[in-house]
């Protein structure tokens, strides 16, 4: 019933007025006396001697320096402290690179020989499916 009212008055009128209680504004907070002024000054002076004699703590935002980073930064958090870390980081071995150099320099003499790849990845022995004739083939017959 109300909004049907409201929607004559609307249609009546064109727009309805606000009825709202309007609260009042807090006053400006005052600015500090003169002697408080004189007692911040002198606490900011203070704080401007104390800023000098510390040193310059990195951040990670410092792009000169190396980086520095704390040991608890570098946690999992997922993982529960106290725990070791499951994988190891790898190095590389000497022989083991050595090895991989020696079997890509036969591989590439094959390739060289022969002009394919050993592992040739479009082999034409397996051939390709057809598409069986007919449409809807899997349509039941009921």
């Amino acid at each position: 019933e109300e909004i049907h009212r409201l929607y004559e008055l609307i249609a009546e009128h064109g727009t309805l007025e606000i009825q709202a209680e309007i609260l009042p504004r807090r006053n400006p907070t005052p600015e500090p006396d003169s002697e408080d002024e004189d007692k911040s000054d002198g606490q900011s002076e203070y704080q401007e001697e104390e800023e000098e004699e510390k040193p310059h703590i990195p951040t990670e935002f410092d792009f000169d320096d190396e980086p520095v980073f704390s040991k608890s930064s570098l946690v999992d958090r997922r993982r529960t402290p106290g725990t070791l870390a499951k994988s190891q980081k790898r190095e590389a071995r000497l022989d083991k690179v050595l090895s991989d150099m020696k079997r890509h320099k036969v591989l590439e003499e094959q390739i060289m020989k022969t002009g394919c790849d050993l592992f040739d990845l479009d082999s034409d022995d397996v051939p390709t499916p057809k598409r069986p004739s007919g449409l809807f083939l899997r349509q039941r017959k009921y």
